[in-house]
C-alpha cells in the first residue's frame, strides 16, 4: 500500500469515526428531548382531558343526575374526539377500570412500577411506558378534582407516530451520512493526492541521484516539510557532487603522483643500470670508471633522499606531533654553521636574524622545513645575490606568532609557478634541480610540516625580483587564534 493511500484510508476512517459518533450522541440527544416532549405533551393531553370529563360530570353532578349510564355516555363521547389521533381515555373509580377505549378492554396497568411526574397544570401525575400488540404507548393516569377525587383518568398515547418520525430522522442521518462520506472521500481523495504530489518527485530524484545524476534540483516552495525535505535532498546532492570532485580531484593528485613518483625513480635507475652495464662490458680506463662510479653513486643518493623524504610525508600525515618550545636562538647558529660555507663558496650573502626567545614546534620537522625553504633560496639565486633568514615573534602588535621568513633576489616565480609550487615533483627550475640533487618534494613537506603545526605558509614573487616566504606558526598558549 502506497503512503498516501495509508494516509487517505487513515484520515477518511477516523473522520467516519468521529463523524458517526457525534451523530450516535446527537441522535441519543435528540431522542432524549423528542421522548421528554412526548412525556410532556402526553401529561398535558390527560390534563385537557381530565378537564373535559370533569366538565361534563360536575354538570350532572349539579342536578344529582350523575349515574352510571351519564357517566358511560360522557366519558366516551369525550373519548371519540381523540381516537383519531391514536389516543385512547381509562376511567377509574378507585383501582377499578370502570370505562376504558383501548381496543383490548382486558388492558390493565400495574401502576407500582410507574414514574410520577410533577406538572404546573394537573399537578402530580403517574407516567408508564408498556408495549401492547406490537405497539409502544405512554399512559398517564391523573387524579380528578373534587368531589371525583376518589377517581382518575388514563391517557393513553400512541407512540407509533412518534417512533415512525425517529424512524425516518435516523433514515435521513444515514443517508447524509453516506452522502456526505462520500463527498469527503472524493473531496479527501484529490486533497491527499496533491499534498502527497511532491513526493513521487522526491523519489524520482532520490533514485537519480543514487544513479549519479547529482546535478538534480527539486523545486522548493513553501515552508512546510516536504519543502524542507526537498531543500535537504537538494543540499545533499551538491554535497554527494562536490565529494566526488574532491575524490576525483584527490585521486587525479594520487595519480599525478605516482606517475612523477615513477618518472623520478625511472630516471636514476636507468642511469645507474646503463654504467653498470658499461662498466660490466666495455673496456674502459680507470678514470672512466671512477667517472661512471661517481655517476651511479650521484643517483643512489637521489633514490635514498627521494625515498627519505617520503618516508617523512608518510610519518607526518598519520598523526600528531610532539611540540615544546625550542630555543629560537639555537635555530639561528644552526642554520648559520649548516648554510654559511655553502653560500661564501657560491658567493650569496647568507644573513640570518634572530628577534624571539623561542619557538613552539617539534624541532626536527621545524629544521627540515628551515632547510628546505633556505636550500630553495640558495639554489634560485645566483653569485653576487643574498638570502635573508628572519625569525621573529608579533607579540608588539598583539598576536601570540611566531614568523619565520626566508627571502632572495634570485631567479623568482610567476604567478601560475606560485600556484603549482606545493604539488609534489613540481620543480620551477628542473635542469638546476636534478643538478643539485632535488626531486621536487621539498616544498610539498614544508607544506606537511605547517600544517600539522597549525600555521600558514605565504609565497609572494615575481619573475627576477626572487622569492620571499613567510610561515607563521601560533605560540603555545594562542594555537587557535587566526592571523
Amino acid at each position: 500500500m502506497k503512503f498516501w493511500q495509508k494516509i487517505f484510508i487513515s484520515v477518511l476512517l477516523l473522520f467516519l469515526i468521529s463523524f458517526n459518533v457525534s451523530v450516535i450522541v446527537m441522535m441519543h440527544l435528540f431522542t432524549e428531548n423528542t421522548t421528554i416532549a412526548e412525556e410532556e405533551s402526553a401529561v398535558n393531553g390527560a390534563y385537557i382531558a381530565e378537564s373535559a370529563l370533569y366538565g361534563q360530570f360536575i354538570s350532572f353532578y349539579r342536578y344529582d343526575t350523575l349515574q352510571y349510564e351519564n357517566k358511560k355516555r360522557s366519558f366516551f363521547g369525550c373519548s371519540s374526539t381523540y381516537q383519531y389521533k391514536q389516543i385512547y381515555l381509562q376511567y377509574y373509580e378507585g383501582n377499578e377500570i370502570l370505562f376504558t377505549s383501548f381496543p383490548d378492554e382486558t388492558l390493565f396497568i400495574n401502576w407500582a412500577d410507574a414514574k410520577v411526574v410533577t406538572n404546573y397544570l394537573s399537578g402530580d401525575a403517574q407516567v408508564i411506558y408498556f408495549s401492547k400488540m406490537g405497539t409502544n404507548y405512554i399512559a398517564v393516569r391523573t387524579g380528578m378534582d373534587y368531589p371525583f377525587d376518589q377517581n382518575s383518568l388514563v391517557y393513553i398515547y400512541s407512540l407509533k407516530n412518534y417512533e415512525g418520525r425517529r424512524q425516518n430522522l435516523i433514515r435521513g442521518f444515514i443517508v447524509i451520512e453516506a452522502i456526505f462520506a462520500f463527498t469527503t472521500c472524493i473531496l479527501l481523495y484529490f486533497v491527499v493526492r496533491n499534498i502527497m504530489k511532491p513526493l513521487p518527485r522526491l523519489s524520482d530524484a532520490v533514485t537519480k541521484i543514487a544513479s549519479g545524476k547529482y546535478d538534480e534540483k527539486l523545486p522548493v516552495s513553501g515552508k512546510d516539510e516536504i519543502a524542507v525535505l526537498s531543500g535537504k535532498i537538494n543540499d545533499l546532492s551538491d554535497k554527494i557532487s562536490e565529494s566526488i570532485q574532491e575524490l576525483k580531484k584527490s585521486a587525479e593528485e594520487k595519480q599525478h603522483f605516482i606517475d612523477d613518483l615513477g618518472h623520478e625513480i625511472r630516471t636514476p635507475l636507468t642511469s645507474i643500470s646503463g654504467y653498470a652495464e658499461y662498466l660490466n662490458m666495455a673496456v674502459t680506463t680507470q678514470e672512466e670508471k671512477k667517472q661512471a662510479l661517481e655517476y651511479i653513486i650521484s643517483e643512489s643518493h637521489r633514490l635514498e633522499h627521494l625515498s627519505g623524504t617520503l618516508l617523512e610525508l608518510a610519518s607526518i600525515r598519520e598523526g600528531e606531533i610532539a611540540k615544546t618550545n625550542i630555543d629560537a636562538g639555537q635555530i639561528a647558529d644552526y642554520v648559520t654553521q649548516l648554510f654559511q660555507p655553502r653560500c661564501l663558496q657560491a658567493g650569496i650573502k647568507l644573513n640570518v636574524v634572530c628577534e624571539t626567545d623561542t619557538i613552539y614546534s617539534d624541532r626536527d620537522l621545524l629544521m627540515i622545513l628551515i632547510s628546505n625553504l633556505i636550500e630553495n633560496a640558495i639554489r634560485a639565486s645566483a653569485s653576487d645575490s643574498f638570502v635573508h633568514f628572519t625569525i621573529r615573534n608579533m607579540r608588539k602588535m598583539g598576536y601570540k606568532k611566531t614568523v619565520i621568513t626566508v627571502e632572495d633576489n634570485g631567479i623568482g616565480m610567476t604567478r601560475e609557478e606560485i600556484d603549482k609550487i606545493e604539488e609534489p615533483f613540481y620543480r620551477v627550475d628542473k635542469a638546476r634541480s636534478r643538478e643539485s640533487g632535488g626531486v621536487g618534494l621539498g616544498v610539498s613537506l614544508c607544506k606537511q610540516i605547517v600544517r600539522v603545526h597549525d600555521g600558514t605558509m605565504k609565497y609572494e614573487s615575481a619573475p627576477g625580483k626572487g622569492t620571499r616566504v613567510t610561515v607563521v606558526i601560533p605560540e603555545e598558549d594562542n594555537i587557535f587564534e587566526l592571523v
